[in-house]
């Protein structure tokens, strides 16, 4: 073969391979470098967010330790305590707080100044130089007022010459009188842990600032303390921007050593800023590393065609030479090309529509933190306020009036608790249906009564029909099944007028010997919906959109979370609506019967007993407010109750004490040293006789089926949920006592 000949005729045709191949490679190497630097920026932004929870959460538990210290002293004083009884106190708090469990995390110290005098909860005298006026504490205390919190910048430690912040409240009395200052220090090096997982290139390094901008966490030892424009580099430049706005998103600047970073800077909730500085090599590595494997496949690309035309040409010249019909060779190739050109078109869309899907879901998840948030905002303001208001209030009508309000939003508040904690069962796919006997026209008479009083507030009628229900027991989590049908009704509730309609229907289609087939139906005549809001309607996280939300409240979770309980239940919920006409959901499910009937207690039951004279409960629980409020709510039993602060006191004291002294126990499950189960198991295994028939009552904030489980498996008798009920707790003494 003559190959002059070849390369002439070649040339053209792989400069054509050559430069399209190029251009291919081009727009996938700037297309893939676009989608994985905004990837990095999405997760260098994420990690700053969770910085700043970890850091909200730190400094939350500072101030409530803060608040109830101030609430205590203030108590003290206003009631003609001495100093001294005052330093005790403090000292007994900061020993609490040094605590290796349940401890207040970089706590360095808390003392008052009262009335002229230096009260220390620590090993801490100062000399006669010391002069509290000149301490920043106090200086931050003087801008404070009645009921503020402040945050000193960071300063040297009197008594260790360690570098910390101060939290500072002013201590006014009840009636308005100012009796001085308390002070909570924080030893600035605990922000360090909150930091150290932004470091997640070689290199990369995690600050944060106060609301000054001063240096609370550093790697470099020296800039602690600093203003964030004292430091090296282009730190001033973006001190004077920071003044401007509350993000700078991937900025190149000189950091303190000279070398080009990239920086991520976030104001948070609290005023503070966190940030996180990437060197620029470290930054960029990754993009790198990726968006070179289409330039690499194109090159490959490039040789593979370069041979495959170079053979084809080198064909046609013989062909030539022989006289041989070339066409199908070259329609082959021209298929070849096309092939492969379609093929890389598809992937290169492909990878766009899932760069869409991936923004729509951080936007969803984004909408639903925004909402969780006002919900949850909501009810805790009208908790704090309506506190505020019975505090201050000496009318005894207000203060009943306010502590309504903050049970209602307490409730409120609980139940959206449920619902993040049910939807994150569901999702991990750990949620687990109970198969139990129960008489179905009872729990739905449970349900209707529930949905009548909320339609007789708003002025709805409410029809419901179960009638033919009477006398059929089933099989099924009774609980669940009430669940999803007052969430159904309380959606119908919130979403008509006054003056509407409701219908609620509950029937048997079908039956046998072993299974009902029963049919459910919630229907109403309310502001309907149009059909694009359907197709989102049982999306978690979502709602139909945000004119909805804005208007009635809620996080989105309730529908999601009974379309996967019915699911779980064998059924599934289907929706018809009219925009402006109403609603109608509805759903099916087949029901074992039960062999035993459930024991509903009648109206003749007997009333819950009230007075336990002469009994007495040993209540094993570490958290103190929580010992209070369990005596406190059961004060009016007369019941004496005795108390043990864990698992390992609590066996002792049952230990020590003689059979049958005890006539029960209440057990906290979460406690250091040994936890309510442990001891519940050591108790039941005592040689004496009252260790295996004393009633043992499990209270705990673990409220789910496998928990109750736990409970009973390890010998307790009964679980109470927290919030504690007192009418639950109640219940529980008349049926063990």
């Amino acid at each position: 073969m003559n190959w002059v000949q070849l390369f002439k005729k070649s040339f053209p045709y792989l400069i054509v391979i050559i430069v399209a191949f190029l251009a291919m490679s081009a727009v996938s190497y700037f297309s893939a470098r676009a989608v994985i630097q905004q990837h990095l920026v999405v997760n260098a932004e994420n990690a700053l967010q969770t910085a700043e929870a970890n850091v909200a959460e730190g400094l939350a538990r500072s101030e409530v330790m803060l608040l109830n210290g101030f609430h205590t002293v203030r108590g003290m004083l206003d009631r003609g305590s001495d100093l001294e009884s005052v330093r005790t106190y403090l000292a007994g708090t900061a020993n609490w707080m040094h605590r290796s469990l349940n401890g207040i995390p970089g706590f360095y110290g808390i003392y008052a100044y009262i009335n002229g005098n230096f009260i220390n909860g620590i090993d801490f005298e100062p000399d006669e130089n010391y002069r509290p006026e000149t301490r920043p504490w106090y200086q931050t205390a003087q801008g404070l007022g009645n009921g503020q919190m402040g945050y000193t910048d960071p300063y040297v430690d009197a008594s260790s010459g360690e570098l910390i912040i101060s939290v500072v409240q002013n201590l006014f009395s009840l009636n308005g009188g100012y009796y001085g200052i308390l002070v909570m220090d924080v030893d600035i090096s605990w922000f360090g842990q909150y930091v150290r997982s932004l470091n997640r290139e070689s290199g990369a390094y995690g600050i944060i600032l106060n609301q000054n901008m001063k240096v609370i966490s550093h790697p470099r030892q020296e800039a602690l303390g600093l203003s964030l424009g004292e430091l090296d580099g282009d730190y001033a430049e973006i001190t004077a921007e920071l003044g401007q706005t509350r993000f700078i998103r991937a900025r190149q600047i000189t950091d303190t050593n000279g070398e080009t970073v990239i920086v991520f800077f976030r104001q948070m909730e609290n005023g503070w800023y966190g940030a996180l500085v990437t060197p620029i090599k470290s930054y960029y590595r990754d993009i790198n590393s990726i968006v070179i494997n289409p330039s690499f496949l194109g090159f490959i690309l490039i040789l593979v065609f370069s041979l495959i035309t170079l053979r084809i040409i080198a064909a046609h010249i013989r062909s030539e030479e022989l006289n041989i019909d070339t066409s199908k060779l070259k329609a082959q190739l021209e298929k070849t090309v096309k092939e492969r050109t379609q093929e890389l078109e598809e992937r290169k869309q492909e990878l766009e529509i899932q760069s869409r899907l991936a923004q729509a879901a951080s936007q969803a998840k984004g909408s639903f933190l925004a909402r969780m948030s006002h919900e949850i905002r909501t009810p805790l303001n009208a908790v704090i306020g309506m506190t505020q208001i019975a505090q201050q209030s000496t009318n005894i009508e207000k203060k009943d009036s306010s502590l309504a309000e903050i049970a209602a939003a307490s409730h409120h508040l609980l139940g959206i608790l449920n619902d993040v904690l049910d939807m994150s069962k569901i999702e991990s796919g750990k949620f687990t249906m109970a198969h139990e006997p129960f008489v179905l026209d009872a729990a739905m008479q449970e349900v209707a009564n529930i949905i009548l009083q909320r339609c007789k507030e708003k002025r709805i009628m409410f029809e419901p029909d179960f009638s033919v229900l009477a006398d059929v027991t089933i099989m099924g989590d009774k609980l669940r099944l009430k669940q999803v049908l007052i969430n159904l009704l309380g959606n119908a509730v919130k979403f008509t007028p006054e003056k509407g309609v409701i219908r609620f229907v509950a029937e048997i289609i079908s039956w046998d010997e072993n299974q009902f087939e029963v049919h459910f139906l919630v229907s109403d005549n309310g502001i309907g919906m149009k059909r694009e809001q359907m197709g989102k309607l049982f999306h978690p996280f979502e709602q139909t959109d945000d004119s909805i939300s804005n208007r009635f409240g809620g996080t989105g979770l309730g529908l999601s979370i009974s379309q996967n309980m019915v699911l779980l239940m064998g059924g599934l919920i289907t929706v018809a609506s009219e925009f402006g006409k109403g609603s109608t959901f509805e759903f099916t499910l087949k029901l074992d019967v039960a062999e035993h009937r459930e024991e509903v207690p009648g109206p003749e039951s007997t009333p819950l007993r009230q007075d336990f004279t002469g009994k007495r409960i040993l209540l094993i629980e570490d958290i103190d407010i929580n010992r209070v409020i369990i005596q406190e709510l059961l004060a009016d039993t007369h019941i004496k109750f005795e108390e043990a602060l864990d698992g390992v006191q609590g066996l002792e004291k049952f230990s020590a004490s003689p059979e049958h002294y005890y006539d029960l126990i209440f057990m906290d499950i979460q406690m250091p040293n040994m936890d309510g189960h442990e001891a519940a198991r050591r108790i039941r295994a005592l040689d004496r006789a009252d260790a295996k028939t004393i009633p043992i009552i499990a209270m705990t904030a673990n409220a789910y089926r496998e928990d109750i489980e736990k409970a009973l498996e390890a010998g307790m008798n009964a679980h109470l949920a927290k919030p504690i009920s007192i009418k639950e707790a109640k219940k529980a003494l008349s049926t063990y006592l």
